[in-house]
């Protein structure tokens, strides 16, 4: 169950997406980012299913415009360009990884159920869930995301239920931490000058203006993926 407060959901998060990258040293990205990047920056084959909430035109130009910047500011860093059409934030993660055959399963076995909670939830003709974005930030060393907020109280609770609703059909150990992924790395590791301009980028981004972002429930969907640029509506 995540935070049902503002309160509560800032004191989770601001320490991390405020302070994202390492003090000194090198900076190396996750091993699990391997499984989805190879060594030169290509997206590989990586098989999965996830409930999102696409985005409306202005946000996915706003994103877009920051992808821009950090690969003119970051190339090295950086893996494929992710298509600005897909971008999106996932509400909750459901199968994923490299052994497709086992993962397709898995994928089959959860589909009609976690369809069965999106139609619920869409046939409720609730409002959009009112958010707006933070700062853009490094995820677990293995993406730069740029991270939103719910705007009060009843909108934190409101994206913490939907996320609850799916915790059913596939649990997952870790609270929602709202965002849109701009890019992600290639793999590798890095040293602190590349860090440094990193570092540079997301202080410069952080005066980017605040925006308002409208989850719509319209736009909730189940989606497969066959890699973390391919991604398709079910249902």
């Amino acid at each position: 169950m995540g935070e049902r407060t503002l309160k509560a959901f800032r004191q989770r998060t601001e320490g991390f997406t405020r302070d994202s990258l390492p003090h000194q040293g090198d900076f190396e990205t996750n091993p699990s980012l391997r499984s989805k990047v190879d060594e030169e920056g290509h997206m590989k084959p990586f098989t999965g299913n996830t409930v999102i909430f696409g985005l409306d035109e202005e946000i996915r130009q706003a994103a877009q415009d920051i992808q821009n910047w950090l690969y003119a500011q970051c190339p090295e860093l950086m893996g494929d360009l992710l298509d600005g059409r897909s971008f999106h934030v996932t509400l909750h993660d459901l199968a994923n990884g490299e052994s497709a055959a086992e993962v397709e399963r898995q994928m089959a076995r959860i589909q009609e159920p976690a369809l069965e909670v999106v139609r619920h939830l869409k046939n409720g003709g609730n409002e959009p869930i009112k958010m707006y974005t933070t700062r853009v930030f490094n995820m677990v060393n293995t993406s730069v995301v740029w991270g939103l907020e719910p705007a009060d109280d009843d909108a934190c609770r409101r994206l913490m239920d939907l996320y609850d609703a799916f915790q059913p059909i596939l649990y997952l150990p870790y609270l929602l931490t709202p965002h849109i992924t701009i890019g992600y790395y290639r793999p590798g590791r890095y040293n602190s000058s590349m860090m440094e301009k990193l570092r540079a980028f997301f202080d410069q981004a952080a005066y980017q203006p605040r925006l308002e972002v409208r989850l719509r429930m319209d736009r909730l969907a189940l989606q497969n993926f066959t890699d973390m640029n391919h991604y398709h509506k079910i249902g």
